[in-house]
């Protein structure tokens, strides 16, 4: 949503406007009156954003730069930590002091968080640094309709966010020498057409070249009921490949449904069995499995959409529809296990994790290699940077939920931040994500780039 203050003075303008919403309907535009005690909340959420004509504008109004928001807090101190200096001039020049420096990396994570909206679906977060976590943030409801908060225990449908732990899970066959990345498709899956040139590590990279099945509109018309296996490979298995394998990258959810197809014909076990046996159980993450839309989840986060200003239930994806690709649920704190149990070496070999850096480009045009090529994705992970700071990163979506998680693995910063409301009806999961690591790495990191943060 943009920021467009406008002042209002004549009646008849009011009048104008009642009419255009009458005349147009709501979808139009948005009008609302803000009372004066809202604009230093406007002022530093826009400034968060990076949206420096909102910033102006509200300057421009008589909005002091100089007050902070809260726990001292000011627009200035954010428009440090995430390195727009054009924000810093701007807010400067209307009174703001230079020689202030932000406070601490808590008070500012925390600040965030009390400027989400008061009401509506929720959002957790947690910040840790070499394991140990610096920030928590619970905001908004589970459950809209009986009002229940978001807590640390609120298990929230993951999506994407899944793909990592398949990805470790068939890593972890390898290191017990039960399948080979290497392998071909065909010599687990043999029921696949042509899978003696696909090999597990192109579908592990997304360079396998198959056609995604959840955006084919024969699914997309039934994906809140469920389907078979056998049918969920019908959709792609007999239609042509995209590219020659290896050739590229294409983001396809069904070669990580095919990875967790493999799971379990290697083990002889459901995939969740596998990832329990492996990880869940050995990490103590008592809110983390698959998804199972009969089954009850205490606590669990209900998704929700917001359409014309509206909160309504998101639509039910039947997620065992999902599988390797987007089927789990879990908590921050249980990502936080997760992560900090994957990158110090408890889960998998050192060997096994130098397969995570080792990305294909996820450009049009392939580059000579990395680090000029990136991004680029790893076996499970986007290997990316940050203002300078190298980063692995994964988001994940389903109707009513965004994921999004990211470690810096130089400083040993892990962020996750789960919401259950899609798209978003406040500041983006992502935003947060990324403006809760400057607040901890500012100091590091290099200035924004495009107006970016």
């Amino acid at each position: 949503m943009r920021l467009l203050p406008l002042r209002i003075h004549a009646p008849w303008a009011r009048a104008l406007i009642v009419a255009l919403l009458f005349l147009y309907g709501s979808g139009a535009f948005g009008c609302r009156i803000l009372a004066e005690t809202d604009y230093p909340r406007q002022l530093f959420r826009r400034t968060v954003e990076g949206d420096a004509k909102a910033v102006d504008v509200l300057l421009d109004y008589g909005v002091d730069p100089a007050r902070p928001y809260a726990e001292g807090v000011t627009p200035l101190h954010m428009a440090r930590v995430t390195g727009r200096t054009d924000l810093q001039v701007l807010l400067e020049s209307h009174g703001a002091d230079p020689g202030d420096t932000p406070p601490r990396p808590e008070a500012m994570a925390k600040v965030l968080f009390a400027a989400l909206s008061a009401d509506g679906p929720g959002m957790a977060a947690l910040v840790a640094l070499d394991g140990a976590i610096q920030f928590e943030g619970y905001h908004g409801l589970a459950n809209a309709q009986h009002e229940v908060p978001v807590t640390a225990d609120t298990p929230f449908r993951i999506a994407s966010l899944t793909k990592p732990f398949t990805a470790a899970a068939i890593l972890a066959l390898a290191e017990e020498e039960r399948l080979d990345l290497d392998d071909p498709l065909s010599k687990h899956l043999p029921y696949y057409p042509g899978g003696d040139a696909i090999t597990l590590r192109h579908l592990l990279t997304h360079s396998a070249g198959i056609p995604n099945y959840t955006a084919k509109p024969e699914f997309l018309e039934r994906a809140s009921l469920p389907w078979t296996p056998e049918e969920i490979a019908a959709l792609f298995k007999d239609e042509p490949l995209e590219f020659e394998p290896g050739e590229r990258y294409s983001y396809s959810n069904s070669g990580y449904y095919l990875l967790g197809q493999i799971v379990e014909e290697v083990t002889g076990k459901p995939f969740e069995a596998y990832l329990s046996k492996r990880f869940f159980e050995p990490l103590g993450m008592r809110h983390t499995g698959m998804h199972d839309p009969r089954a009850i989840l205490p606590n669990g986060a209900q998704g929700y959409t917001v359409e014309t200003g509206v909160l309504k239930n998101a639509q039910e994806w039947h997620t065992p529809n999902a599988g390797g690709a987007g089927g789990m649920y879990s908590t921050v704190r249980d990502l936080h296990r997760w992560t900090q149990a994957l990158f110090h070496g408890d889960l998998l070999t050192r060997e096994s994790l130098e397969g995570v850096f080792e990305g294909v480009f996820m450009g049009d045009v392939p580059p000579e290699g990395l680090p000029e090529g990136l991004p680029a994705y790893g076996h499970g992970w986007v290997i990316t940077e940050h203002r300078g700071l190298p980063m692995l990163n994964h988001m994940g979506g389903l109707p009513g939920f965004t994921s999004i998680m990211a470690h810096y693995p130089k400083q040993g910063l892990t962020v996750v931040v789960l919401s259950n409301c899609a798209p978003p009806h406040d500041l983006s999961p992502e935003r947060v994500l990324l403006t809760l690591a400057q607040c901890f790495l500012w100091e590091a990191m290099e200035e924004a780039q495009d107006g970016g943060g």
